[in-house]
């Protein structure tokens, strides 16, 4: 889980809030890293989300659904040297 984050209560998800820029304290940002482990018996496919500002008490999502990133498979899975990826 990324610091400052709390589970959520169902134990599938997360709450994560995002850190102020120095810079520019109005631009918020947030990094996920992600370490690859070869054995695993579920690799990483997705990382499902969902944006809200709890002051407006507004969320951001696609027509109630979470948001989506599919991981990038590797050149290996696809019988490539990764070019175009």
């Amino acid at each position: 889980m990324p610091p400052h984050s709390q589970k959520w209560p169902d134990g599938l998800a997360c709450q994560t809030i995002f850190q102020k820029e120095d810079e520019n304290p109005s631009i918020r940002t947030i990094t996920v890293v992600i370490s690859w482990v070869e054995d695993v018996d579920q690799p990483v496919n997705s990382i499902s989300y969902v944006l809200t500002e709890k002051q407006k008490n507004c969320w951001h999502n696609v027509g109630g659904s979470d948001q989506c990133i599919v991981m990038c498979p590797s050149a290996e899975q696809h019988g490539g040297d990764g070019g175009g990826w």
